[in-house]
């Protein structure tokens, strides 16, 4: 496993807080999950030829 280090903006802080609140999740989590989601996306659209 890796440790990567992310700088954010206030705006983008709050936000990444925001989403961890209302997820009931770490942040960690929610960045995590997001990747996953982002991922996921552009392989459905590679698999669907878009």
């Amino acid at each position: 496993m890796g440790v990567k280090f992310v700088r954010f903006n206030q705006d983008e802080e709050n936000a990444l807080n925001a989403l961890a609140q209302t997820l009931c999740m770490a942040t960690s989590g929610v960045i995590k999950k997001t990747l996953w989601d982002f991922y996921e996306e552009i392989q459905d659209r590679a698999d669907s030829g878009t």
